[in-house]
Formats: structure tokens, C-alpha cells, sequence
């Protein structure tokens, strides 16, 4: 909100009239259709990961994906993106929805990372190319890892140990539901394929 704030301090409101006014009307309205489509996209990849194990709607998942997206722009670091747990809790269990997010945002970064590796071989040196792979592995073995039962049971017992047992249920829940969509490779395979158009478009949006 800070930095936010700042912004609208260092830049008057005829300085931002001006910027705007000097882009084309065509170009602006095929911006905001490239938004739209992109944000339709990030609500197509959550319910498609909803889908493997409950009956939520489209328009829930759409609405709660802009409700998050608003969230995130004020928060630090876009968490306020997982505040989807709150604007679906009356249609999805908190333990599905947080599942369900951590995934999307690891095949996001993965995709982002992809993207990277790919335009540091085009654009700069090979060496660099090896440092964004070596952090692709570190991304896939992290997901790995979190999958794992033994990392549940001990987190489990952590938050048992402190007294957090609903914490824990949901925990749990969402540990068991990574690990069902872990085993669903074409829908990760259509996430992720989804994930690299939505990224792309994002891309050409801010290079036109």
C-alpha cells in the first residue's frame, strides 16, 4: 500500500492523463481483452484441478480468481492471491483449495522459469542457461518432497505437539489432495500447457 501510495505521489494525475492519452484507443482495448482472456485462463487451471475432486462451478472459481487477484495487488509479495481459500470456503474444503493453489503457483514457477531458461539461451550467454535448469530441478525435487508422506507425518505431529489440530486437519487434507493430483499427469500436463499460453500472452500484452 506503501509503495502504492508513493506512486500515485510521484506521478500527478495529468502525467498519468497524458501516458494514457497517448496510447491508441485499438491498443488499449486489445490490452484489456489479452487481461481478460489471461485471467479467464487462471480460473480455467484452478477448476480444472477442482474438478478431480469436487463439484465447485466455473463462475465460483472465476469470481474468486478476480476476488484474489485484487487481494494480491495490495499484499505483499501477491499473497493475498491465496485468499481464494476464503471466497470458496462455503463451495470447497480449505485443505482442497490451498492444495490446489500451492500447485498452480509451483507450475507457474516452473513455467516462468521455462520461459527464462529459454530467453537466456536466446539472449545472453549458454552458462546462464545451466543456473536457471540447476532451479528447475530445484523447483521439481521441492514439489517431490512436499508430496512425500513422510513430510506430512511430521508436520502433522509438529502442529499437535503446539495444540493446532484443525490446523493440522486441513493440513493433512491438503497434503492428501497434492498427492492425488500428483497422480494425474494430463491434468497437470493441461494446467501446465495452459500456464505457458497464459504466461506468453501476458508477455506479448506488456511488449505491445
Amino acid at each position: 500500500l506503501v509503495l502504492l501510495g508513493s506512486i500515485f505521489v510521484a506521478v500527478s494525475p495529468s502525467e498519468l492523463i497524458d501516458a494514457l492519452s497517448a496510447v491508441s484507443p485499438l491498443t488499449m482495448l486489445v490490452a484489456a481483452g489479452v487481461f481478460i482472456t489471461v485471467q479467464t485462463i487462471a480460473a480455467l487451471n484452478l477448476y480444472i484441478f477442482f474438478t478431480s475432486f469436487n463439484n465447485v462451478s466455473f463462475p465460483a472459481v472465476f469470481r474468486a480468481t478476480w476476488f484474489g487477484l485484487a487481494a494480491g495487488l495490495i499484499t505483499p509479495g501477491r499473497i493475498g492471491e491465496f485468499s481464494l481459500v476464503y471466497f470458496l470456503q462455503d463451495a470447497v474444503d480449505e485443505g482442497d483449495t490451498v492444495a490446489v493453489a500451492i500447485l498452480d503457483k509451483a507450475l507457474t514457477v516452473f513455467v516462468l522459469l521455462a520461459y527464462a531458461a529459454i530467453g537466456t539461451y536466446l539472449y545472453t550467454s549458454i552458462s546462464a542457461v545451466s543456473v536457471i535448469i540447476v532451479s528447475i530441478g530445484f523447483v521439481l525435487i521441492t514439489a517431490l518432497l512436499a508430496v512425500n508422506p513422510g513430510v506430512q507425518t511430521w508436520l502433522g505431529n509438529t502442529l499437535s505437539y503446539y495444540g493446532y489440530e484443525t490446523l493440522r486437519d486441513h493440513v493433512i487434507m491438503a497434503f492428501d489432495r497434492l498427492r492425488s493430483l500428483a497422480r494425474r499427469p494430463s491434468v497437470i500436463g493441461v494446467n501446465t500447457a495452459l500456464t505457458f499460453v497464459k504466461w506468453g500472452l501476458t508477455g506479448a500484452m506488456f511488449y505491445t
